[in-house]
C-alpha cells in the first residue's frame, strides 16, 4: 500500500508536469530543506495535517492529508503561470505514483485554498519576493492492521 508520503507523490506529479511542459520550476523543495541560497522561483511543501477515518470499530485505510505548497518568485505573470501549472497538474488527479521502489495509490487530489503574498525584503535582496499559497487535500489508501 502506501510507502511514498502524499507530499512526495505531489512533488512528483509536479516535477513531471514541468518535465512536460516547463511551464512550472522544477525547484520543489520540503519545507524545511529550501536550501539557505536558492535562486528564484521555487516551490516549497509541507504537511500541514492528516486525518485518519475509521470505520466501526476498525481502521478504513482511507487517509487524508492537507499539504501546502508555497510558491515564490519576483515575476507576478510567471507566479500565476506556476500556480496554474500546479493546480493543472494536480487538481483532479487520481491513480497511484511511483518513485523508486516507493508507491501510493491516491484516491482524490483538490485544491481547497489559494491566496497571494507579497513578502518583504530581506537585508541585501534588491526585489520583493511575491508568493502564493496552494492548499491541497490528497486522499489516499494506506496499509491497516487487522486485528482477531
Amino acid at each position: 500500500m502506501a510507502t511514498l508520503a502524499p507530499e512526495s507523490a505531489l512533488r512528483s506529479l509536479l516535477l513531471a508536469r514541468h518535465n512536460s511542459s516547463g511551464d512550472l520550476t522544477s525547484s520543489i523543495y520540503p519545507s524545511g530543506d529550501v536550501p539557505e541560497t536558492v535562486t528564484l522561483p521555487y516551490g516549497a511543501y509541507t504537511r500541514i495535517s492528516t486525518t485518519r477515518d475509521p470505520v466501526l470499530n476498525a481502521a478504513s485505510g482511507i487517509v487524508s492529508a492537507r499539504i501546502q505548497i508555497d510558491w515564490r518568485t519576483t515575476s507576478f505573470s510567471y507566479l500565476r503561470t506556476m500556480a496554474n501549472a500546479a493546480r493543472l497538474a494536480l487538481d483532479g488527479y487520481r491513480g497511484t505514483v511511483t518513485t523508486g521502489s516507493d508507491t501510493l495509490t491516491i484516491l482524490s487530489v483538490r485544491l481547497e485554498d489559494e491566496d497571494d503574498a507579497a513578502l518583504v525584503p530581506e537585508s541585501g535582496q534588491e526585489k520583493r519576493t511575491l508568493g502564493h499559497r496552494q492548499d491541497w487535500m490528497v486522499w489516499y489508501r494506506e496499509s491497516v492492521q487487522t486485528f482477531s
